[in-house]
């Protein structure tokens, strides 16, 4: 099953609603359930996340904690990441024409630094940076961005153990990976996804809790990651909203 998913299959959801859950009804009633007045796209919300990494991550990025500020503006266009990491001060931001790079205050950096922080962040440009900000925006947005994105489904599932829990399970194809989204059964709240890359199947689970309201939306305080085996803790976000 291939489909491109609209706010137009809303009207189809509800005429359709019977014994079995297609997946544009889940992620529908999912996306109603966050985002019952549909603000994601004129929201602005900052915060910060504290990241505590695994022994194993830890040792791969050189610390315990990664603290992490982050700020959105989707009305405008405007985001921004600012971090701390291997002792080094980095920021990202962009607005609807532009977009600037400072580590440690500074605009200019050597190939050293770049090196230094490529498997955090790209630094060598605006565009090869984007990724890692976009990746911040796309997980603060779901469910909303699964709709909003046009995401193509290729499969769904009415009955997937996640964690030890029964779950819905919609599957999502984009280009350079797959990640497959967990619901629960009664109020289709996002409980938690997964993402695997096709060039080498790596990829990690991600739990979601600590429902918190931002600004009208049912936004998530907790993240917790593990590899995909489900067992291999790798890190856990704990995230402020201001």
């Amino acid at each position: 099953m291939r489909v491109k998913l609209t706010l137009t299959f809303l009207a189809v959801a509800i005429a359709s609603l019977g014994f079995s859950q297609t997946a544009q009804q889940v992620l529908l009633n999912s996306s109603r359930y966050h985002d019952p007045e549909q603000k994601w796209q004129q929201t602005y919300f900052s915060g910060q996340i504290s990241t505590s990494l695994s022994p194993v991550m830890e040792q791969q990025i050189g610390q315990k904690e990664v603290i992490t500020e982050i700020e959105i503006s989707n009305a405008k266009g405007n985001f921004s990441v600012r971090t701390t990491i291997k002792d080094d001060n980095i920021q990202v931001s962009y607005s609807e024409n532009d977009c600037e790079i400072l580590v440690n205050n500074k605009p200019e950096m050597g190939e050293d630094m770049i090196k230094k922080h490529m498997a955090m962040i790209n630094l060598t440009n605006c565009e090869t940076a984007r990724p890692a900000i976009n990746y911040h925006i796309y997980l603060m947005g779901l469910p909303m961005k699964l709709i909003l994105d046009d995401a193509e489904i290729i499969e769904s599932k009415e009955s997937v153990d996640f964690f030890g829990t029964d779950r819905y399970s919609i599957s999502v194809d984009y280009p350079d990976n797959t990640w497959i989204f967990y619901f629960d059964k009664s109020t289709y709240s996002l409980k938690g996804c997964e993402f695997k890359f096709k060039v080498n199947n790596f990829g990690e689970k991600i739990v979601l809790e600590d429902e918190v309201e931002v600004g009208g939306m049912k936004m998530f305080g907790k993240r917790t990651w593990y590899a995909l085996d489900g067992k291999t803790w790798l890190a856990t976000d704990s995230i402020q909203f201001d």
